[in-house]
């Protein structure tokens, strides 16, 4: 049997933006916890890229000479 769950806010996908509004959410009101959701494409984290200009993930090791 299939779970229906009722959401306020659907947060798509996980990098730094969207995963600093959800945390935002949250501070001004935990109950926000409970009626959001977050859902992201990769299945990888954390990804070797740079966010926000900050090196993440595996990153470092890629630009070691």
């Amino acid at each position: 049997m299939t779970t229906v769950r009722s959401i306020d806010v659907l947060i798509i996908g996980s990098g730094p933006a969207c995963l600093s509004t959800a945390l935002h959410l949250v501070k001004a009101d935990p109950a926000w916890a409970k009626r959001m959701l977050v859902i992201e494409k990769d299945v990888v984290h954390p990804r070797p890229k740079l966010l926000g200009s900050v090196p993440g993930g595996k990153t470092l090791a890629y630009l070691r000479f």
